[in-house]
């Protein structure tokens, strides 16, 4: 365990006396830590990993007159308080890279206060004025009571122009106001993809991806006119990922300043004229910190033939489904029954037209266009093998929806 991990750390440097011409230069490093020494600390730990702080933070820090708990002024004029605001981060420990200084420290006994807030209890946006809140006692302990919530404070008295370093212990009053749930859809998601295309079953080639566009976004509910809701998943909701083709696999990846829900949907684009975005959907942990997202491409000659085959004269408002069932070797599946937990599915036969059969066929295709959003899918073959995992799929306004069921091994993307 590190030393970081067992004591909440920071060292910053508290400022050279720029003022002064004989004094000693007054600076210093800042240790600060979790109390969990004293009965009332609040604190039920010292391990920053033990707090979220997805909201992120304000830090003041302030000196003060030991006795009588009065901001000091740095020449008589500024006083000598600072707010630093600390980016969302999973836990407290996203604190420790902060730089904090203050200059100009009078060469004598003084209190250093710490506190930490939730960002948006600042005032117009602004540090809390220096003595505006009474935030401590005169024993310099945080006043549990204060108007302005503190998720962690402390102080310590530290003699300017002598010590070298202050130990500042925090007791830990409110630390959920840090982590409320809404704040954690800020931080940011690590979003890695990988494309399979439908077609060959394998991933795209390295000079097939650079005409490829993939993004990535949560498809969200609409009502309908007939009192229902219908699943749309604009421009507005997605956001691009850049491609990565250095290694023997392209790889579209970036960092999303957003957090997702436990459905993600990956999108693929390719660069042809009147071609159509397909959309596959995964599930997901919930407001994961990284992802691994595996979106499937369709061509634009199988939506032609799979419209063709629904007799549609154009691509329907509401959207499609096309999907294709494969054996454990990623080879195309015939014979097996494909059922959807809602809606219907026509199978495409060897020449991707309509099939008379109610299994796929040799090339093992599949379509759909009464299925809801976010639909499970089972497959049986008749020999008694069936789907792994629980693919889902369903429709998505303008696109189309698409899904690789799997008889053994593990769906794509589960």
């Amino acid at each position: 365990m590190s030393a970081f991990r067992r004591v909440l750390l920071i060292a910053p440097l508290l400022g050279l006396c720029g003022a002064c011409q004989s004094d000693p230069p007054t600076q210093a490093a800042i240790r600060i830590r979790l109390d969990t020494e004293s009965i009332d600390s609040g604190c039920m730990s010292s391990v920053c990993e033990d707090y979220s702080m997805t909201c992120g933070a304000m830090v003041m820090l302030r000196i003060t007159d030991p006795k009588t708990g009065e901001v000091l002024l740095r020449d008589n004029v500024e006083p000598l308080s600072l707010c630093l605001q600390a980016p969302s981060s999973e836990d407290l420990c996203g604190i420790k890279t902060m730089d904090m200084r203050l200059f100009g420290i009078p060469a004598k006994n003084v209190r250093v206060e710490v506190a930490l807030f939730n960002p948006d209890d600042k005032i117009a946006g602004q540090c809390p004025s220096p003595n505006g809140f009474e935030l401590f006692d005169r024993l310099g302990r945080p006043q549990t009571n204060s108007k302005l919530p503190l998720a962690f404070a402390g102080s310590a008295n530290f003699q300017a122009g002598e010590d070298s370093e202050v130990v500042v212990p925090l007791f830990c009053p409110n630390p959920e106001v840090l982590s409320v749930d809404t704040c954690t859809a800020n931080l940011p998601t690590d979003v890695r993809a990988v494309v399979t295309d439908i077609d060959s079953m394998q991933t795209l080639r390295k000079e097939q991806a650079p005409t490829i566009t993939v993004e990535v976004g949560e498809a969200r509910s609409v009502p309908d006119n007939l009192g229902t809701s219908d699943f749309v998943l604009e421009a507005a909701d997605t956001e691009a990922l850049a491609l990565n083709n250095l290694g023997a696999v392209p790889v579209f990846e970036d960092s999303i300043g957003k957090r997702f829900g436990d459905l993600v949907c990956s999108t693929t684009l390719e660069g042809v004229p009147q071609a159509t975005v397909s959309a596959r959907c995964e599930q997901v942990p919930f407001q994961a910190p990284d992802l691994e997202l595996q979106p499937i491409l369709i061509h634009k000659e199988l939506v032609d033939a799979a419209l063709l085959a629904l007799g549609e004269t154009s691509f329907p408002d509401a959207g499609i489904v096309i999907g294709r069932v494969v054996d454990e070797s990623f080879s195309p599946s015939a014979g097996v029954a494909v059922t959807p937990d809602s809606g219907s599915v026509l199978y495409l036969d060897d020449d991707l037209a309509a099939s008379p059969l109610g299994l796929t066929s040799n090339s093992a295709y599949f379509v759909a266009t009464d299925v809801p959003f976010g639909s499970t899918w089972t497959a049986s073959h008749f020999d008694g093998r069936r789907q792994s995992g629980t693919p889902r799929a369903g429709l998505i306004e303008g696109k189309v929806s698409t899904l690789i069921i799997r008889l053994t091994g593990d769906v794509i993307g589960e």
